[in-house]
């Protein structure tokens, strides 16, 4: 059986894994956060992609930043704490319009990138 991550394990597991090797104070954290937040909002358009046919992510709505909660209910982006806190400029992201999430139906995990389906109805209009 496969253990659900939840939301708390999820940040914690980032920051760890960023700050691995460093002294992992709250104010260090606090400096990774504000870092990782500012490098994060650089970013111009943010398309998640995903769908209920990939057979690899589990669930496939943590493409979208949905993940399980410790019920194993999944809990929605806009539900999670990080996205309700900003943790990291998500909801700015998604406030300011550069924030884009396009679902995709029957889909399985090696096609995401072949499919013209896909690039056509969630990527072509995004490239310059």
């Amino acid at each position: 059986m496969v253990k659900k991550r939840t939301e708390k394990w999820q940040v914690v597991g980032l920051v760890s894994f960023f700050l691995l090797g460093r002294p992992q104070s709250k104010n260090t954290v606090k400096i990774f956060f504000a870092e990782w937040k500012k490098n994060f909002l650089r970013i111009k358009k943010l398309v998640l992609i995903g769908g209920p046919g990939d057979d690899v992510i589990t669930p496939w709505q943590s493409s979208h930043f949905g993940f399980y909660n410790s019920n194993e209910a999944i809990i929605e982006m806009k539900k999670q704490n990080f996205y309700r806190k900003n943790t990291f400029g998500l909801k700015t992201l998604d406030t300011r319009g550069d924030l884009i999430v396009c679902t995709q139906s029957g889909v399985k995990h090696m096609e995401w990138h072949s499919n013209q389906s896909v690039f056509e109805k969630c990527i072509q209009k995004w490239l310059d």
